[in-house]
């Protein structure tokens, strides 16, 4: 479960495995249309996003580049 960070909605997400056990995700939120998307991989148990963005729709650009 994701929330959104302007709106604090739950947001909806689709994720896809990769080849290397890693993923991409990619959420939706219903109310204010923002976007959060990025890859993490899953490591005993524990999530590590590895790289992440969001979309502002209010200023329609993207913010918060995470690079790990």
């Amino acid at each position: 479960m994701q929330l959104c960070k302007y709106c604090n909605t739950i947001m909806h997400g689709e994720f896809e495995t990769l080849k290397d056990k890693s993923y991409m995700f990619f959420y939706t939120c219903p109310k204010c249309k923002s976007i959060y998307e990025g890859k993490a991989k899953t490591i005993k148990k524990e999530t590590k996003v590895i790289k992440s963005r969001w979309y502002n729709s209010k200023e329609q650009r993207f913010e918060d580049i995470n690079n790990y």
